[in-house]
């Protein structure tokens, strides 16, 4: 399994966004989306740089994220028992509000650290979650017609069994590829 450490020297000092931040000490969630999206942080950066998906004080925007890298983002307060992203407060008390790793939900507890690019066992308290997959290909079309702005105004999110628009609450199966709701 390729795992993604953030202070990597091939990596560690590539910037985010229009920012002096680096991957070394703020790459902690690109590693990670790196992790799921099975490209290296570089790569991924390169793309969300191009894409311009950081805001001016290095914010990700994630769905334009999502967008740009072909997947589908949602955030969730409850665990959802598949892989993911999970952002967790453990670092608050050195300055760092928040550290993002990859649960691998292998039924041992094991999370892939971009801290030090390490399969180890859960110490962190979990906050949230970040699920990030790739876009079912029936889909592809309908997200790729949205501007940045529209995936905002619609809330567009992604689910497993399609993607709900919290404005009209319409389901898309990708299952039976029909329109339900």
């Amino acid at each position: 399994m390729i795992t993604y450490w953030q202070k990597d020297p091939q990596w560690k000092d590539l910037t985010i966004g229009d920012t002096k931040l680096t991957l070394e000490k703020y790459g902690c969630y690109i590693c990670a989306i790196a992790f799921m999206k099975g490209q290296s942080p570089d790569v991924v950066l390169e793309i969300l740089n191009r894409n311009h998906c950081f805001t001016i004080s290095g914010k990700l925007d994630n769905y334009q994220a999502a967008k740009a890298l072909g997947m589908t983002y949602n955030y969730m307060t409850v665990n959802p028992d598949h892989a993911c992203v999970v952002e967790t407060n453990q670092f608050k008390g050195n300055g760092y509000p928040q550290h993002f790793f990859v649960w691998l939900n292998d039924g041992e507890g094991n999370i892939m650290d971009p801290l030090d690019g390490e399969i180890k066992k859960c110490q962190y308290n979990m906050v949230s979650y970040r699920i990030w997959e790739p876009t079912p290909p029936e889909f592809r079309s309908v997200i790729d017609n949205y501007t940045p702005e529209q995936m905002e105004k619609k809330k567009t999110y992604c689910y497993s069994i399609g993607i709900t628009c919290s404005t009209c609450n319409n389901n898309w199966c990708k299952n039976h590829k029909t329109k339900r709701g």
